[in-house]
């Protein structure tokens, strides 16, 4: 339409006929000068030559050439040679993106202004390129929304590209929304696990989130679009928690296998403390006593400091060390105040030897005292008065010093008959009857202790059954013990008959409370139980209607937990099913793997996995858990056999690897050594996976075959390098030496210490490091000489820039810039134009003119267009050109000022 409007406005004639037929008048403004032109290159001379007022009504102009010319002149002041302005505004690249018919100067001028202007462009430029190239800038959706809209029917791409790209924007805030709802699943996971703590499932799921975030991390070209910074510390704390938690499981480990060592101490300790009592004879001594009471003493202390000992332990040992000591101590007084002569003296013979004589005295009774009674009284008396300091222990047996004591003391033996009878019979070892039964005395002490009857019966009946195996000694001995245990156990059971009964009524009225209870089915039949527990603990009682009331209100309590019970039995099926099903998957991958091609880290990551969920579908009831357990085990002891036999192949190659070594470090060729402990080493990365346990083993042997050869070629290293060093030390005198020399000789000395230097075989690093201390000072010198050559051509120059200030002549001493002659200085006066020189020397210099001299400058550089610029000449040779018409130019002090200034410029 705006193709017809102006073609018919051109046909259009004015009204008044009669005047336009009229001749036309002369040009009157600069636009009828464009006009007139008859090329292209004189209406844009013309154009150029306009205001920018008078340009912009030429831009408006009916001729679409002169609009054309005009434009492109107008773009060429904006962006000289299609090169957009760096510092432009917005409104100057939209100018620009409107006159430019360059769709790269186009493009790159879109780029620089903001999505607002493209927005505008693009429902607006006459040019579809530029609409199509300023809606590829625009992202928002809303905009694009607004562009989409406004070119529905008016602009097929422009419509096309918007719907597109809502598309893929829609499609990546889609893709975004999901990898967001990824990682806020995994942030929520990951929390819940830290809430909830280690459970058997705890390392299943952090396996599971670490392998979604792996893949959430693959998946995500740009992480900081999503919120999921904080991903990689939460996980990290879920293998904190874990590594915690072994670590705490294994500390409560080592405290028990310590505890059990403790346990395991003071039992020994008390055995042997025991068994010494039990051991105690004629031929024990006090040292060998107080040896055993010192050594079991400080082993007792060595183990209660792990743990201490329960009271009935701690009694036991007590006691024990007691009647040990009492033994020592007993020994020690024998042989303190010497016993054994005392006995002696004592002794009478039963029979004199035929060969000794014996002479009868011939005294009689009236006249020579009884000496042998008297004799006897005494050593009664002695007897009696040591027997007064004596104890010994009622747990061994007397020895016979101590009878013999005891008989001089004119103490009777007990039970002196069964003693002889017993004579003449073989001894009867009842030792571990006789701690057996002592156990039970200790167990029913413990018992009545704490009041609980029936362990303390139950103990009662064990020693009475344990006591047919006593001697009659060792019945003797526990006899008083067990009456008074025993008087006491029928004072409870009499004190128990009368306060039980309230108790257990008690205990009733709490189950019948359960029977109309609002508790969970787990927690009510743990309270029922613990009632059962505490009416069983209480012992029997003869009342048989409270028995039935307590039993019957049980019967109706449990009633709610049978449904509960059978919905766990239920779960406990599904577990033993999915343990079945776990395992059947297990026999099936066993026999569809092809075990020749296996990734074997796989295989046992899946081992691992698998029981991992085996342990999660628990528990279930004992019977299911064997069987289930026993063909779990058998499927997987199928799989590790294949991986057994893997880690032997593989151990085999490494134990190979190992004599390989061996045999580099006993080689006498230590650089050939080294080389095959770094392939051995690489070998061994690449044989497949192996136990622990022997591959540290063998991977030590091999460390130390590669240490030896490593510590010969370090020894063979040092020697080269001391080597080295010298040579590096000459190379550096070189170096010094020439740097020294340089300032006399220059280059010559810096050519001197290469040719030394390439005679000495130096490290790649030291010769590069003195070759470049050379090539440095040979760049410094030659820096040095090039100032001096700048500050004496200067020097010339402002010699020559003197010389045109003050418009005097050179003398034979003033030294001029190369290809300035002195004899322009001679030259005769002409009729030149300074002013023109002036702006030449300015446009030369890439200086602006003066205001008054822009059209003279205008038509200058049109004119040096026409002419081929400088004709051919270079910079320097045109600037001393016009130094040469300018020495013939008459000029006042403010042209020569301006032409020094572009001088200068140029220099």
């Amino acid at each position: 339409m705006g193709f017809f409007k102006t073609l018919f406005s051109r046909d259009k004639r004015p009204e008044n006929t009669r005047q336009s037929q009229q001749p036309r008048k002369a040009t009157t403004s600069p636009a009828d000068a464009v006009i007139a032109a008859s090329t292209d290159e004189a209406r844009m001379t013309a154009i150029k030559a306009l205001s920018a007022e008078e340009q912009e009504r030429l831009l408006q102009h009916s001729d679409a050439d002169i609009r054309r010319l005009t434009a492109d002149v107008v773009l060429e002041s904006l962006a000289p040679g299609n090169t957009l302005p760096a510092n432009a505004d917005e409104a100057t690249f939209t100018r620009i993106i409107a006159l430019s018919q360059n769709d790269d100067l186009s493009q790159a001028a879109i780029a620089r202004i903001s999505p607002e202007a493209c927005l505008t462009l693009a429902m607006e430029h006459s040019v579809a390129k530029v609409r199509l190239a300023a809606a590829q800038r625009i992202s928002a959706e809303e905009a694009l929304k607004q562009l989409q809209k406004h070119a529905q029917g008016k602009d097929k791409a422009v419509f096309r590209h918007c719907k597109d790209t809502l598309a893929a924007l829609h499609d990546a805030q889609a893709a975004h929304a999901e990898l967001q709802a990824r990682a806020d699943y995994i942030r929520e996971q990951a929390q819940n696990q830290l809430r909830l703590g280690i459970t058997p499932e705890f390392t299943g799921k952090v396996q599971v989130l670490k392998q979604r975030y792996d893949a959430l991390v693959q998946d995500v070209s740009d992480a900081s679009a999503l919120k999921m910074d904080d991903l990689p510390a939460l996980l990290t704390q879920l293998d904190d928690a874990l590594t915690a938690h072994k670590e705490a499981e294994a500390k409560a480990e080592a405290e028990k296998a310590a505890l059990a060592a403790a346990l395991e101490q003071q039992a020994r300790t008390l055995s042997n403390i025991q068994d010494a009592i039990a051991s105690l004879s004629d031929n024990s001594t006090a040292e060998g006593v107080k040896a055993i009471l010192l050594s079991e003493e400080s082993a007792w202390a060595n183990a209660t400091a792990l743990h201490s000992a329960d009271a009935k332990q701690q009694k036991a040992y007590d006691q024990a060390m007691a009647d040990l000591t009492l033994a020592a101590a007993a020994l020690a007084y024998r042989d303190e105040h010497a016993l054994d002569n005392l006995l002696n003296r004592s002794a009478v013979p039963s029979e004199v030897p035929a060969e000794t004589p014996v002479e009868t005295p011939l005294e009689t009774p009236e006249e020579t005292p009884n000496a042998d009674e008297n004799t006897t009284a005494t050593l009664a008396e002695q007897a009696q008065q040591h027997l007064a300091q004596l104890s010994w222990p009622a747990q061994a047996d007397t020895p016979s010093w101590l009878l013999a004591l005891k008989k001089l003391a004119g103490e009777k033996p007990k039970k002196a008959k069964a003693r002889k009878a017993t004579n003449t019979q073989a001894p009867v070892d009842d030792t571990a009857a006789r701690k057996e039964a002592t156990d039970c005395l200790d167990a029913l002490d413990s018992a009545l202790e704490a009041r609980q009857v029936s362990d303390a019966t139950a103990a009662l009946k064990q020693f009475n059954k344990v006591s047919q195996q006593l001697t009659q000694k060792s019945q003797h001995q526990l006899n008083g013990r067990l009456r008074l245990l025993t008087n006491q156990l029928n004072e409870l059971r009499d004190w128990q008959g009368f306060a039980i009964t309230p108790k257990k009524a008690a205990l009733a009225e709490q189950m019948e409370a359960l029977v109309s209870a609002e508790l969970a089915p787990e927690l009510l039949a743990d309270r029922i139980k613990t009632l059962q527990q505490e009416w069983k603990a209480l012992g029997h009682s003869n009342d048989q209607d409270l028995w039935t009331r307590f039993k019957e209100a049980a019967d109706k309590a449990y009633e709610p937990c049978k449904a509960w019970y059978a919905e766990q039995a239920a779960i406990k099926a599904e577990r033993v099913n999915k343990r079945q099903a776990l395992t059947a998957e297990l026999v099936r991958y066993e026999a569809e793997m092809d075990w020749d091609n296996a990734d074997w880290k796989t295989v046992q990551n899946t081992l691992n996995a698998a029981r991992d969920a085996f342990k999660v579908y628990s528990p279930v009831e004992q019977r299911d858990h064997q069987r289930t357990q026993k063909a779990f085990n058998t499927a997987c002891d199928a799989i590790y056999a294949h991986v057994k036999a893997e880690y032997e192949r593989n151990l085999e190659q490494k134990r190979a690897l190992v004599s390989a070594a061996e045999t580099a470090a006993t080689s006498d060729d230590t650089s050939a050594a080294a080389d095959a402990i770094k392939k051995i080493q690489q070998d061994w990365k690449n044989v497949g996976v192996t136990p622990r346990g022997p591959d540290q083993k063998l991977w030590n042997q091999l460390r130390q075959h590669a240490d030896a050869v490593f510590a010969k070629l370090n020894d063979a290293r040092d020697a080269r390098k001391a080597e080295i060093n010298e040579t590096v030390a000459a190379a550096e005198a070189i170096v010094s030496e020439a740097k020294t020399n340089a300032a006399t000789q220059g280059l010559t000395a810096i050519q001197d210490a290469r040719s030394k230097l390439a005679d000495i075989e130096l490290p790649k690093g030291a010769h590069g490091r003195l070759v470049k201390a050379l090539s440095d000072l040979e760049a410094q010198i030659n820096s040095e000489r090039d100032a001096a050559e700048k500050a004496e051509a200067q020097g010339r120059w402002d010699a020559l820039i003197e010389l045109l200030q003050s418009s005097t002549t050179p003398d034979e001493t003033t030294q001029l810039p190369e290809g300035i002659d002195p004899a322009w200085f001679s030259q005769e006066t002409a009729d030149t134009d300074a002013s023109k020189l002036c702006i030449t020397m300015e446009i030369l210099a890439d200086m602006e003119s003066p205001e008054s001299d822009k059209a003279a400058r205008m038509a200058l550089q049109v004119q040096r267009l026409a002419e081929g610029m400088g004709k051919n000449l270079s910079k320097d040779e045109e600037r001393n050109a016009l130094i040469k018409q300018w020495l013939t130019a008459k000029a006042d002090a403010a042209l020569t000022s301006r032409f020094v200034a572009a001088l200068k410029a140029v220099i």
